[in-house]
């Protein structure tokens, strides 16, 4: 069995995607994950499962849609890989300030020269590091603040394909991974 994160895309956000923890946990235990345990309101579960990523997936997004009537796309990774993402950090200097350092979980890398296609001088003041499936990215005036718009994402082609999570919440799941 391995342990495994969760992070759903786009719940409560909105009054038509509200989807209760406990409602959720109710539904991991109804699809036999009887360890989930779920972190604030935005879609993190971690969980133990011998299921490998393709199966896990493919069963919460097909259970969340049948309970809760939602497409909810769903990023797995890993308790490794997790915390490979942790060490992996290239922007340490954005943990002095947890609330406005982001990891953007993508389903899957950038296609190649996606990276290419951005000029990060074209975003400052934020900063972004992209690293295999995760895109790392610092936002000194909040991400309300953010350059980092909707057109930034669509252009790295990152736009459907990604979840973002705070270090704070990063730094946690990365605790519930290892309990």
């Amino acid at each position: 069995m391995a342990t495994h994160a969760l992070l759903l895309r786009g719940i409560n956000v909105g009054k038509s995607r509200q989807l209760p923890m406990a409602e959720l946990r109710e539904l991991m235990t109804d699809l036999g994950y009887d360890d989930a345990r779920t972190y604030l309101r935005t879609g993190n579960i971690v969980l133990s499962t011998s299921h490998g990523r393709t199966r896990l997936v493919s069963t919460v997004e097909q259970g969340i849609n049948a309970r809760f009537g939602m497409t909810v796309p769903v990023v797995v990774r890993t308790r490794r890989q997790f915390g490979g993402i942790v060490e992996a950090n290239p922007l340490p200097h954005g943990v002095a300030e947890p609330s406005k350092l982001f990891v953007a979980f993508l389903d899957a890398p950038l296609p190649d020269g996606a990276i290419d296609a951005v000029d990060p001088d074209d975003y400052l003041p934020d900063e972004f590091r992209v690293n295999d499936a995760e895109v790392y990215f610092r936002c000194p005036n909040g991400l309300s603040g953010s350059t980092l718009t909707p057109a930034f994402w669509k252009k790295l082609g990152a736009g459907d394909h990604a979840t973002v999570r705070n270090w704070n919440t990063v730094l946690m799941l990365q605790r519930m991974l290892d309990a």
